[in-house]
């Protein structure tokens, strides 16, 4: 697999995950972004691509409240958009399996 030796960087140089600390005070939301900055680590870049509209800034200024939407917030706080494109090859998804697999042994 080609490695993004970068992913690790960009993800600390993007601050990242700056936005979703205002949102993540709960155990699950650490653990998901340790394993995304582990998954760095392995040179694969993995991203967080759902976020609730209450949780736009457009919507809370209209009144909307993420509280209101636990199913949501449950959603966004573990989900994990792992990549999925088509120059990936057999080898390439079973790095990506491996990998994820291994460090979600981890937490469970």
């Amino acid at each position: 697999m080609e490695l993004n030796y970068n992913a690790l960087n960009d993800l600390l140089e993007d601050d990242f995950f700056e936005d979703l600390d205002e949102y993540c005070e709960s155990e699950c939301c650490e653990q998901r972004n340790e394993i995304i900055i582990k998954m760095a680590e392995c040179g694969i870049a993995c991203n967080v691509h759902y976020k609730p509209l209450p949780m736009h800034t457009a919507y809370k200024n209209l009144g909307f409240d993420i509280a209101n939407y636990p199913n949501s917030y449950a959603r966004f706080v573990n989900e994990i958009t792992l990549p999925l494109h088509t120059c990936l090859t057999d080898e390439d998804v079973d790095y990506i399996i491996e990998k994820y697999s291994n460090i979600v042994k981890e937490y469970i």
